[in-house]
C-alpha cells in the first residue's frame, strides 16, 4: 500500500486533521466525494477496501458525484496501520 493510497484513506475518515488518543480514533465521517472516478479509490473498491455510490447530477451540483467510503475491511486495514481502534461517529 503506497503513501498516496494511505493518504486518501486517512482523508476519508478525517484523520488528516486529528490524531488517535489512547489507542482510539473517533472519525466524524467516512466518505469523500469526487466529480469523476478516482483511480486510487477505484483500486480500493476493486480490492474490497472501499465502496462507491454514484449520483448523476444531484440537485445541489451541476456535476455528477462519486462518493467513496471505507468498508469494514478498509477500516480494519486503517486500524492496523495507525495502531488504534476507529469508531465512526454518526
Amino acid at each position: 500500500m503506497d503513501e498516496a493510497t494511505i493518504h486518501q484513506m486517512r482523508h476519508a475518515i478525517g484523520l488528516d486533521h486529528a490524531k488517535p488518543k489512547r489507542g482510539k480514533y473517533k472519525a466524524y465521517r467516512n466518505y469523500c466525494m469526487y466529480t469523476a472516478p478516482h483511480d486510487i479509490w477505484e483500486c480500493l473498491v476493486k480490492d474490497g477496501y472501499a465502496e462507491c455510490v454514484y449520483e448523476k447530477k444531484p440537485s445541489w451540483s451541476p456535476e455528477e458525484s462519486y462518493w467513496y467510503s471505507l468498508t469494514q475491511a478498509g477500516l480494519d486495514l486503517m486500524e492496523s496501520l495507525i495502531h488504534a481502534k476507529i469508531e465512526i461517529i454518526e
